[in-house]
């Protein structure tokens, strides 16, 4: 909380008696001048005010103070109503007592000697409910102020909180797909020194690029789609050295706007999951088919793959094991587009008897949305 400074303070304690100074300090000139009238002077309607005003305070503020707070906030109407109306009869009682003690003390028990306007009681009565329900407004309109002010504090700190947990949880999600595909990429390494390949330091320049671009190029909101592209390629580079001519790979994009951005490393696992059911579970040729256009501030990515006969497992000691991380990665790119784009993208896949169909389709942002935005669209 920010400090309050002397002049801060001095507003926030005298702000509230002055205001009601100035509100009764009205009142009493318009009642002066309401219940003097008619009469030759306003000495008389002065004093007689002076009797009057305590009794529209001490009604007001019972209303305000009392009455509201305790039973028209709370949503208990009978009693208000009930309450409301002894208050009317007690308050309208002290009127005709002010008005017998102006007659007595100030008229000396001569009728002609007040002032006209007081003798009317039903403007006597009106004049000051009248007072009453303006200042009872006023009150509520203050209280509806500060209700509303303290709501909007409380759903901007929601909001706040709500984001922050998306932060971490993106945060979690990114780290976790780090050590996934860099397992995977090493794997590809592995495999290539085992075969005692001539593409081995090749392929450490290239997983070399996939690291720096993933520690350090993706390591914010947004991203270029032209970088996000090139990251594509070096992984398919990496996979058709790893699989020779083993699978047939095409990837059909167009060029990438130059203002075109996108969260970093969704779509790689699309692909990264279409070799991992394709090429690495049949000794055949596979394929794999993959489409990338920009269109309208829209990307649309297609990633087909040919379909094994039947996944092979995975011993594990005696036993037969599945392959544990078989639904990470697009569990977790599943997780991360609905924290980005929520009900603003379309994502689909479908199997057939030959072959696995992704389309993801998401919009596409210029390189001035910040990741708040982005989360709170």
């Amino acid at each position: 909380m920010l400090p309050i400074s002397n002049s801060d303070w001095i507003s926030t304690r005298w702000h509230a008696p002055l205001g009601h100074l100035l509100f009764w300090g009205t009142v009493l000139g318009f009642f002066v001048l309401y219940f003097g009238r008619e009469a030759e002077s306003y000495t008389q309607s002065l004093l007689f005010v002076a009797l009057l005003l305590p009794v529209a305070m001490a009604t007001t503020y019972f209303l305000t103070g009392v009455l509201v707070p305790r039973y028209l906030l709370p949503g208990r109407y009978g009693c208000f109503a009930l309450y409301a109306v002894y208050t009317l009869i007690v308050s309208v009682y002290l009127e005709l007592v002010v008005l017998v003690v102006s007659f007595i003390f100030l008229a000396d028990y001569q009728v002609s000697a007040m002032n006209p306007a007081t003798l009317d009681v039903f403007g006597l009565v009106v004049g000051l409910y009248v007072v009453v329900f303006i200042a009872m407004a006023a009150d509520l309109a203050r209280r509806w102020h500060r209700l509303r002010a303290a709501h909007a504090e409380t759903e901007l700190a929601r909001l706040e909180a709500e984001l922050n947990l998306r932060d971490a949880e993106l945060a979690r999600l990114r780290m976790q797909m780090h050590p996934h595909f860099l397992f995977n990429t090493l794997n590809n390494l592995y495999g290539l020194t085992l075969e005692r390949s001539d593409d081995a330091p090749d392929v450490v320049l290239r997983i070399a690029d996939l690291l720096d671009y993933m520690l350090y190029r993706c390591d914010r909101p947004l991203v270029p789609l032209a970088g996000e592209v090139e990251h594509l390629k070096t992984y398919l580079d990496l996979e058709r050295l790893r699989y020779d001519d083993r699978v047939d790979v095409t990837f059909d994009v167009d060029a990438p706007a130059a203002d075109a951005h996108v969260a970093p490393l969704l779509l790689v696992p699309f692909i990264e999951n279409s070799f991992k059911h394709s090429a690495s579970q049949t000794a055949a040729r596979a394929w794999i088919r993959i489409a990338l256009r920009t269109a309208d501030e829209e990307l649309r990515l297609t990633v087909a793959n040919s379909k094994p006969d039947a996944p092979p497992d995975i011993k594990v000691g005696d036993g037969v094991a599945r392959d544990a991380t078989a639904g990470i990665g697009l569990a977790n790119v599943g997780r991360r587009l609905d924290l980005l784009y929520p009900d603003a993208h379309d994502l689909t896949i479908r199997e057939t008897p030959t072959q696995f169909i992704v389309h993801l389709r998401l919009p596409l942002h210029d390189s001035t949305t910040s990741l708040r935005a982005l989360t709170a669209s």
